[in-house]
């Protein structure tokens, strides 16, 4: 493949700094558009542009006329990237949020805070799925015009798009990371982990390299990619039970005992399996990008698990600093405790109530053998 002119928006968040070391190797021209907040060492030096890209004044005084042969848009308001790269760029590469119908709380009406929204979310949940309705909360009607604003901009010849949808993102430098929340509880020795329903809710997550070089094929593949929408997300879909296992596993800790609490009641739970606020598989439908793209995930599930524990303990947020605060995780372990007394006494006294032992019973009839023929 000829070198291109590459223009990443972002570039030093989540999924940014795997774009970007994945087209140094590729042998592209990489500039940066970020905020320059936040600076991340690459493989190779890259031009940095420093700006904000939120707003069309900060965009065009950054970016000015110049054009890009590419463009990831993955960081900043995408409409109003996406409006000054139009015309400015041959392909545009784009990642958003996931607004399926039923994936997200703000799309159910509730009426209060702790009350749990069950999903109506078909499983898996193709692209061809219902976006979020008109009643919505106004930010989830904004996600699904922008993503539509774009698309009519490849419709008219802007640039050739190809746009992911994102779930939760989990890796280094993840915002809210809430894996944090169970490695923390595990390296504070609490080994008893709250899990509503059991932990047996499923649910489909994108480890960041495995995004970004699924982003990364749409460049490779540029015919196959053009004017689709893709499930960015890994291969391999999880229980909530076998993601504390696997991180359990990843720090060592064999001793956890996962306690099943009823979703309703499970308050401890909501900052690491409440998100987006809806009780419920949610899983993505990703064969779409396996057909068109060859998508494999690049980093397999326990090895992206391991990674992820391997930075936090490197880079351990403050107890009750930013991070945890966007995590939203007060780790109140005095409520957890008297939760957990509370369901243990609650175990005890379903126990005694007086009732009469369950007997599997097979629903179908045993053949029976002959009886053995008499001799006459």
């Amino acid at each position: 493949m000829a070198a291109k002119k590459v223009l990443v928006v972002g570039g030093t968040g989540v999924t940014g700094p795997f774009v970007v070391n994945g087209l140094i190797h590729r042998g592209h021209h990489v500039t940066i558009f970020h905020s320059g907040r936040h600076e991340v060492e690459f493989d190779e030096p890259v031009e940095h542009i420093h700006g904000d890209a939120h707003f069309p004044e900060t965009i065009a005084a950054a970016l000015g006329n110049r054009e890009f042969d590419v463009t990831f848009a993955l960081y900043g308001r995408l409409r109003y990237v996406a409006d000054h790269m139009a015309g400015r760029t041959g392909q545009f590469i784009s990642s958003g949020g996931v607004f399926y119908r039923g994936w997200s709380r703000r799309d159910a009406a509730v009426r209060g805070e702790d009350d749990v929204v069950y999903s109506t979310l078909a499983m898996p949940a193709n692209e061809d799925h219902p976006l979020a309705s008109e009643s919505a909360a106004s930010f989830l009607r904004k996600a699904v015009a922008t993503e539509q604003h774009v698309r009519e901009l490849h419709d008219r010849g802007a640039f050739s798009l190809s746009h992911f949808r994102l779930p939760r993102i989990y890796g280094p430098r993840a915002l809210a990371g809430v894996e944090w929340a169970i490695i923390r509880r595990l390296i504070d020795k609490r080994r008893r982990i709250i899990l509503p329903d059991g932990g047996m809710i499923a649910e489909t997550r994108a480890y960041a390299a495995n995004a970004a070089h699924m982003m990364l094929l749409a460049l490779d593949h540029p015919r196959e990619a053009a004017g689709q929408v893709f499930n960015a997300a890994d291969e391999r879909t999880t229980t909530m039970r076998e993601w504390v296992m696997t991180i359990a596993a990843a720090l060592g800790v064999r001793d956890v005992d996962l306690v099943s609490v009823p979703y309703q009641l499970a308050f401890p739970s909501f900052p690491y399996a409440r998100d987006p606020f809806v009780a419920g598989h949610r899983m993505l439908d990703i064969s779409k990008a396996k057909r068109l793209l060859a998508y494999q995930d690049l980093v397999p599930f326990e090895e992206a698990i391991a990674r992820t524990v391997a930075w936090y303990r490197d880079h351990p947020p403050d107890p009750g600093g930013e991070i945890e605060r966007q995590l939203g995780d007060p780790f109140d372990y005095g409520a957890e405790d008297a939760l957990l007394d509370r369901m243990d006494e609650l175990a005890r006294s379903i126990a005694a109530i007086p009732r009469q032992a369950y007997s599997f019973v097979h629903p179908y009839r045993h053949p029976k053998a002959p009886e053995p023929a008499v001799p006459h």
